[in-house]
């Protein structure tokens, strides 16, 4: 083993002919389901290859994290567009502000600008 590298719970395999990449993507080596994930090879162009030092769980955690990170976002994002909307809505805002329908019949123009 080299001591420039770390050891890694990660592997890519080259194989000879296709009937041997079939057999190996679809079988598995143990009953563990989570042991192996056997896919498909992206091109080395495509590979972080400093994210290979990651552990499997260190992987999940930053991948749910993710997840989660976008669910807040749309979560705190559909709230403050919903009430923008509702009170971007002309009948709303008559409602709301007082006078502001004497204004809008007065200049017509001033109704279109506000929604």
């Amino acid at each position: 083993q080299d001591a420039g590298f770390k050891p890694t719970s990660n592997a890519i395999v080259t194989f000879k002919t296709f009937g041997a990449i079939g057999s190996a993507v679809q079988m598995k080596q143990t009953l563990d389901p989570l042991a192996y994930d056997n896919k498909l090879a992206p091109n080395p162009s495509e590979i972080k290859w400093e994210n290979l030092v990651q552990s499997s769980s260190e992987r999940r955690v930053r991948d749910n994290l993710g997840t989660l990170f976008v669910v807040l976002l749309v979560v705190f994002w559909t709230i403050p567009v919903t009430l923008a909307s509702t009170l971007t809505n002309l009948d709303t805002l008559t409602d709301t502000i007082p006078g502001l329908e004497e204004l809008l019949e007065a200049v017509p123009a001033l109704g279109s600008f506000l929604t």
